[in-house]
Parts: structure tokens; C-alpha cells; sequence
């Protein structure tokens, strides 16, 4: 805790003794029934009031600390140590130093009344508004008057002498009138109780300069620009400046900007008033006045330092504000209304305490008998403003507040049941804030104005108390309860774009929202499962999302195609591996015969760049390798041109082995090399078997898949081989590559007969060659068997089109397909001629070995 709050717990407890805890009328609430201020923080507190450093502002304000104490029970504590008013509105503002306006650091206040003597809206506007005070009422009747003062009896003297009233200006001009007849002389009094010159407003040449300006008296002033004071403590009007003893003493007083020295020397020089201004010691500023017949400045009402003297004000042309402004001031100051400053917080924490302040009135002819009394009788401030209570119950007693006058925030209340209540009928009708779900409304009714604590309407709600309003349902909220205290959110399913509302809309029927609380209708969107495609009219249309897709709520094509959502990752829709899409189409889905090709999440995603439907196909020049596309090496192309040539000699020497066998061979080892054969063609026979299983859709373990993988060649399956590299990427170029294979081969092994049989073994025997050619047959039938029918094996797609279960990057349906269709339909031609044919000769045989 700072030193200053420090000095506040003293200060309280000074007080102690005096009106603040104690009771002047006799109807006074006891000490123990009163009570603290207590703020939104929880902390209480007496009603602070600054006392300020005017008898005007100590008499009024203890006037108010006694009727806060004993009318209205609240304690108070007052202080009493001569801050100026400047000071005082910066304790109103909370400020903990407020003496040398520091420590404003948005607390509380401990000080909350000061009537002010003078207008301090700039002091004010100095401040944050979050803390600055704030004026209650129109201010007071009296106004305070700052003129040039004279003492009665001085003024009565000149009256009884020649009639002359010195209250009027004109009767001061130094050419008709000798008005220092009736004043002290400047030598009279002792310049040990003056200022010099030189330290005061005559040694600033700014301010100097001010009065040139009106008054063009440069003879009044050194070449610097300084005031020219004779015997250095007296300034001289011109009007007496030849004539020191003709100049009447005029005393100014201690003003921050030097106003009354400034007024002064201007309306001396303007009406010929022969005035010598000079400047009290500050350590006795009051004592030449009362000691010496002079002129002084002074406010009234403000102070009772001067009224034992019945003190007079010299009158002056009527306030000119235009002069004012431009620094003229050779007019009579313009009374100022006087404010009744509050801390921002007063109102709500006592409003019967701010009403009254509120009410309070004072006049010049009040205040001015209140200051006399004060003057003559030699009673404290405290003693004077209870006598003043005591004796004018008239007038105080409309300033206190009417129990049913409620104001902003509180509202009618009946103090017997503890309801709210809608009209002043009850005779216990008292004031009380507003509940939270309440809100304070205007009433008038033959009384006057007053206010009920209504309840929110529906759409509406109010958390706090003490509200004038009532605060509508935010966007994503709604209301249809009246009196409440909050807003209701959304729920799933549900938004609400406009506030003020009694329900929430609806979303579309397909589609539902994340959480609760949504504020637009683009919060809406499809529920898990489903993915929205596109808005109309800002609707989410929502289709239902295809074997493969992963959609999470609130899915969009944006979003899948994106892959990423404004509302994170958990709402990124994506494809799953083993399925793929292409970007141009995104939700149509195929399944991947491999799902190594196909790893999930974008559409367009392909593994090893492979492309094409169920990214099963490579580009030019490239192959499969097992784990992606790779270019086409020149040991693969030579691989397949080597393998082609081998095969080619391989059937072009066949049917020379096979006569020559026939010639040379005897009949033993013609059977052992029936015998080998034989087993060869039942081993290619097994191993063509179980590659056509291997091509089963099984869950193979990853040994035997290895196996598979290379056992696809003896069913013609040469994709891992990098037949495209030989036939192109080509689905119709593969399979007829993979077709053609068997009557090539025939072709070729049936020209090369004929060719030997004209140049090499004229005698060749043609049944030799229909039985190489069928046994070549019979040993790639099974693998061409399965291979005539891969064309007609389709599966299908999520998105409904189909593939080949062999080749998934050939669509069933397609131009390509009706090609492969047709040549493996003419294979299966072949195959079944071939069995017709052996069917026949088996029935022939007999007939044939008869003959």
C-alpha cells in the first residue's frame, strides 16, 4: 500500500471525533446501524468527501457528510487537508497521489463527493475516461465571483464624505475623482510584506506583453519588456504614475496564471484607474489586507477570510466572451455555476447518496450567510454546518431522495416480501438494483419518473445487475425464456445468423454442424460419411461417399482435393489405400489390383509414378519393376529380342532333330527321349497350373506372392518382365503380344519344315510335324486357356465401372476391351478347333491303325 493510503486511514481516523461519526440532528441514524459503500471488487468502504481548501467547499461539503451520516446512514469520512480543487478531482479519480496528481492507476476510489468552487472540466478531461468523474446535476445556483474588492467601511467613507460610490468603476476615474483620499498610501505600508517586482508576472515579458497589446501603455515597460515598477515592488497605472502618492494600493493574489495581475492592469489603464499593484509575500498573503486600506482581489462566495471587513465588489462593463477569448479582459468576469463532482462509481454503489448531491442547491445569499456565520460566530466548519441543518429542514429536505424515486439500475422493490415490483402501490415500496435477467425501465406514473426492474424479453439476456439494458443473443445463440441471464447456444445441427433470436435454425436435413454455437448457415455441412459436393444458395448438397473414401463430418470436395480443411486435419476427407481417383473426376473411385500403387489421400496419388486406372499403367518407355515405373534399360529390350531369337532357333531346329531321330536313333533311346519330354511337358504343365492360381484375388503369404511373381511367365504374363518395353504401354498390344506367342510359333515352326523339307530332308514326314506342332500345343494349353478367357474376368469399381481382373488399367466396356474380347474369343476358337481335332483323331485312330 502507498504512503497515500496510508494518509487516508489517518485522516479517517482523525475524524473520528468530529460530525463524521457522530450525530448532529436528533433523528440521526445510530452509529451502528450505518454502513460502508461495498464494490463490484467486494471491498467496503465509508463515502470519501474532500473537504477542499475554501470555506465555501468545507461548508458544503460537511453539510452533505452529515445528512449522508444521519439521514441516510452511510459513514463518511472527510479530508481536511486544504487540497486544492485540482487535486481533489484526481482523488475522485482513484489516483493514490493525488497531491501531486500520480499513482492514477484505475483503482477503486476512496474519495467520492467534491463541490467545487470553480469549473475543473480540464482537470477532468486530463484523466482516462475509464476513470475520470463525472458531474452530477446542473451544478448550483450560487455563482462565484472574481473581482477587485474594497471594504465596506472604505466604501461607506466615501459615500458620508461626497456620495461617491467606489463599487463603480466610473467613479474611480482619476481625472474627475480622487478616490486615494480614501486609501492608505503605498508608503504606508512596509515593502518587507511585498514581493519585488522582478519575481513576479511584471518581470515576464510574455506577460507583459499580453497587456501592451490591449492597453499600448509602452511607457509602462523597459526596452526588454518587463514591467517598470519604480521603487521595484509597486507597479503604477498610468493614470497616477506622475503622481505616486495619488495611487491607491492595489494587492493581487496567488493565481497559477497570473489572471487577477492581468485584469488589473488592463482596467487600470483602460478607465483611468490609479492603481498601484503590487504583490503580498506568499507567507503572509492576507495580512496587508486587513492591516491597510487597499484594493484586493478576492472570490465571492468562496471564503470567509474577508467578511469581517463586509467586503465590496468594484463593478465593470458587463462579460464580454468575445473579448475574453482574445485575451481582453477589461470587462467583469462572468460568474462561475459551481459543479458537484462524483467518482464514476457513486451512483451505482449508493444512488440515494448521488441523488442527493443530485439535489443539492445552494445561493449566493445562503452561502453568503452560512460564510458570515462562520466569520462572527468562532464555531468549527463542522458546528456551522449542523446549525445550518438544524434550522433549514425546508430546504435540505427536498434534496433527499423519494425511496420509490428509483434511478438507472434499480428498480421498484417491495422490502416486506423481497419481490420486484411494477408500480409504487405498495406502502413498502423501496429501490433495489436488478438482478442479472433483469434490467432497469422507465416508469411514470402521477409521482413523477421512477424505474421497475423488468424482465428480459425473449431473444435478450443480462448477466450482470444494476443493467439499463438488456443485451440481444448473439449470433449462434438464442433465447426464448424471458428473464434470463444468459443466451442459450446452437445446438449440432443448428446455427443462428442474426442476433436477437428465439430459436435456431435449422441446417438442411443432410446436413449437421461440428459443435455448438454456429453463426452462419456455411457452418453447416455433411455428417460423417458423406462429402459435400457443392452449395445451392448457400445449402451444402451432400452425396454419399463411395467404398474407399474416408469422410470424416463436415467433408468437401475442396477439402479432398486440397488436402486440407480450414477446420483441421480431423475433417480432411481422403481415399484410402488400395483405391485411387483421378483429379478430374475426385469421387469417382477405383480399386487397385495392387495396393503398393495405390497409397490413399489425394486423388491423382499414385505410388511409384505410375498412372492411369488403379494406377496400373506406366509411360513410354517405362516398366514395372515391382515397386514402380522405371525406365526401359537396354539390357531389357535386348533380353526380349534375345529371348525372341532363341525361341525362333529353338522351333526351327525342331523338326531336324525330330528326323533326324527318326532316321538314326534306335528304338530304346527314342523311348527314353519320349520319356524326358514327357516329364518336361507334365512339369510346364504344373508350373503353368500354379501361376494361373498364383493369379487368384487371395491373401497370398509375401513367400509364395514371390513365387507367383515369377511363375506369371509360364502363363503368358509378362508385365514384371518389362513387356512393355517390348510391345509398348498398350493393354491391346500386351495381350496380343501375350496371344500371338502360340501361332507364331506354329507358323514359324511349320515354315521352317517346309523350308527343310525342300532343301535339307526332302523325305520329311509330315505326320512328324502335325505331332510336333500338337505337342507344343497340348504343353502351353492350359496357360492359353486361362489366357483366352482373362478378357471376359471383370471386376468392379467402387464408382461402378469395371476392369479386367488382369489388366486393371484395361475398363471392361471400352474399344480396347471389344479388341481384347475378340482375340482372346479367337484363341479360344484355336484352342477348341485344336481339341475337336484331337478328339477325331483319338476317334480315328483305330480305323487308321486297321489300314
Amino acid at each position: 500500500m502507498s504512503w497515500q493510503w496510508w494518509t487516508w486511514l489517518c485522516v479517517a481516523f482523525i475524524t473520528i471525533g468530529g460530525n463524521e461519526a457522530g450525530s448532529c440532528l436528533p433523528e440521526a441514524v445510530p452509529e451502528r446501524d450505518r454502513q460502508n459503500l461495498t464494490n463490484s471488487l467486494g471491498e467496503t468502504y465509508p463515502i470519501g468527501l474532500m473537504a477542499g481548501n475554501l470555506d465555501s467547499n468545507k461548508l458544503l461539503n460537511m453539510i452533505l457528510s452529515i445528512l449522508f451520516q444521519d439521514v441516510l446512514g452511510y459513514n463518511t469520512v472527510v479530508d481536511r487537508s486544504n487540497i486544492g480543487a485540482e487535486g481533489a478531482i484526481y482523488a475522485l479519480a482513484g489516483c493514490e497521489q493525488f497531491e501531486i496528481f500520480e499513482g492514477c492507476s484505475g483503482r477503486p476510489a476512496r474519495y467520492h463527493i467534491y463541490l467545487s468552487a470553480l469549473n475543473y472540466d480540464r482537470v477532468a478531461l486530463e484523466l482516462d475516461e475509464d476513470m475520470r468523474p463525472v458531474t452530477l446535476g446542473g451544478g448550483m445556483s450560487y455563482e462565484t465571483i472574481s473581482s477587485l474588492y474594497i471594504s465596506g467601511a472604505v466604501n461607506e467613507d466615501a459615500l458620508q464624505s461626497e456620495g461617491l460610490s467606489l463599487t463603480y468603476y466610473l467613479n474611480w476615474n482619476a481625472s474627475w475623482f480622487q478616490p486615494g483620499r480614501y486609501f492608505d498610501k503605498i508608503t504606508d505600508i512596509p515593502t518587507s510584506g511585498l514581493i519585488p517586482c522582478h519575481e513576479t508576472f511584471f518581470g515576464n515579458p510574455a506577460f507583459m506583453a499580453s497587456y501592451l497589446a490591449v492597453s499600448g501603455d509602452f511607457a509602462g515597460v523597459f526596452e526588454n519588456g518587463t514591467g517598470i515598477c519604480p521603487d521595484g515592488y509597486w507597479f503604477l497605472a498610468p493614470s497616477c504614475r506622475a503622481n505616486a502618492s495619488q495611487c491607491v494600493p492595489a494587492l493581487t493574489y496567488n493565481t497559477p496564471r497570473g489572471r487577477e495581475v492581468q485584469q488589473m492592469l488592463q482596467k487600470s489603464a483602460a478607465f483611468m484607474l490609479p492603481l498601484a499593484i503590487g504583490k503580498p509575500r506568499l507567507d503572509a498573503p492576507f495580512d496587508l489586507q486587513f492591516d491597510f486600506k487597499v484594493v484586493f482581489w478576492w472570490l465571492e462566495p468562496a471564503d470567509s477570510l474577508f467578511l469581517p471587513m463586509n467586503p465590496q465588489a468594484i463593478h465593470f462593463p458587463p462579460y464580454d466572451s468575445a473579448a475574453f477569448v482574445t485575451g481582453d479582459l477589461r470587462t467583469m468576469f462572468r460568474g462561475v455555476v459551481n459543479q458537484k463532482w462524483s467518482s464514476r462509481d457513486l451512483s451505482a454503489m449508493a444512488p440515494s447518496a448521488a441523488a442527493t448531491v443530485t439535489n443539492m442547491d445552494m445561493s449566493n445569499y445562503m452561502l453568503r450567510g452560512l460564510l458570515q456565520h462562520l466569520a462572527l460566530s468562532g464555531k468549527s466548519v463542522d458546528d456551522v454546518a449542523c446549525d445550518w441543518l438544524r434550522n433549514n429542514r425546508a430546504i435540505w429536505t427536498p434534496w433527499l431522495p423519494d425511496k420509490t424515486q428509483c434511478v438507472p439500475g434499480f428498480g421498484l422493490y417491495d422490502l416486506r416480501t423481497g419481490n420486484y415490483l411494477p408500480d409504487r402501490s405498495d406502502p413498502d415500496t423501496g429501490c433495489k438494483a436488478c438482478e442479472s435477467g433483469r434490467y432497469s425501465k422507465q416508469l411514470r406514473d402521477s409521482r413523477g419518473y421512477t424505474f421497475v426492474c423488468a424482465l428480459c424479453p425473449i431473444g435478450h439476456s443480462q448477466p450482470s445487475g444494476a443493467a439499463v439494458s438488456c443485451e440481444l443473443c448473439g449470433l449462434g445463440e438464442y433465447q426464448d425464456m424471458p428473464g434470463s441471464r444468459s443466451c442459450r447456444r446452437c445446438g449440432i445441427g443448428t446455427y443462428q445468423d442474426e442476433p436477437g433470436a428465439v430459436t435456431c435454425k435449422n441446417c438442411s436435413s443432410a446436413s449437421t454442424t461440428v459443435g455448438l454455437g454456429s453463426i452462419s448457415m456455411l457452418e453447416c455441412g455433411c455428417p460423417a460419411g458423406h462429402i459435400e459436393t457443392s452449395r445451392l444458395d448457400g445449402v451444402p448438397l451432400c452425396s454419399r461417399c463411395e467404398t474407399g473414401m474416408q469422410c470424416p463430418i463436415m467433408s468437401s470436395l475442396e477439402s479432398l482435393i486440397g488436402g486440407n480443411s480450414s477446420l483441421g486435419e480431423t475433417f480432411v476427407p481422403s481415399i484410402k489405400p488400395g483405391y485411387m481417383s483421378f483429379e478430374s473426376e475426385s469421387l469417382y473411385i477405383y480399386k487397385c489390383a495392387a495396393e503398393s500403387r495405390c497409397p490413399g489421400g489425394k486423388p491423382g496419388s499414385c505410388s511409384g509414378e505410375s498412372t492411369g486406372v488403379a494406377c496400373a499403367d506406366c509411360e513410354a518407355d517405362q516398366r514395372w519393376n515391382g515397386e514402380r515405373c522405371v525406365a526401359c534399360g537396354p539390357y531389357v529390350r535386348g533380353g526380349w529380342y534375345s529371348a525372341i531369337v532363341v525361341a525362333c532357333v529353338c522351333i526351327a531346329a525342331w523338326p531336324f532333330v525330330r528326323l533326324r531321330n527318326v532316321k538314326h536313333i534306335a528304338h530304346t533311346r527314342e523311348m527314353l527321349a519320349f520319356t524326358f519330354a514327357t516329364t518336361v511337358e507334365i512339369g510346364g504343365n504344373l508350373l503353368q497350373t500354379l501361376a494361373i492360381v498364383g493369379q487368384m484375388q487371395l491373401q497370398w503369404p509375401d513367400l509364395l506372392l514371390g513365387a507367383f511373381r515369377l511363375l506369371q511367365a509360364f502363363a503368358f504374363e509378362a508385365a514384371d518382365l518389362g513387356i512393355t518395353c517390348f510391345t509398348g504401354p498398350g493393354w491391346v498390344e500386351q495381350f496380343v503380344a501375350q496371344v500371338s506367342v502360340l501361332p507364331l510359333s506354329l507358323c514359324w515352326l511349320l515354315l521352317f519344315y517346309f523350308l527343310s523339307a525342300t532343301f535339307v530332308f526332302p523325305q520329311g514326314d509330315l505326320g512328324w510335324l502335325l505331332a510336333s506342332m500338337g505337342q507344343i500345343t497340348m504343353a502351353c494349353f492350359p496357360a492359353l486357356s486361362n489366357l483366352s478367357l482373362v478378357p471376359f474376368m471383370c471386376f468392379t469399381h467402387p464408382n461402378g465401372k469395371q476392369s479386367n481382373l488382369t489388366m486393371p488399367g484395361l475398363l471392361c466396356g471400352s474399344g480396347d476391351h471389344a479388341t481384347v474380347l475378340a482375340v482372346g474369343a479367337c484363341l479360344g476358337a484355336i484352342l477348341l478347333l485344336f481339341w475337336w481335332i484331337c478328339v477325331w483323331a483319338v476317334r480315328a485312330l483305330p480305323r487308321w491303325s486297321h489300314s
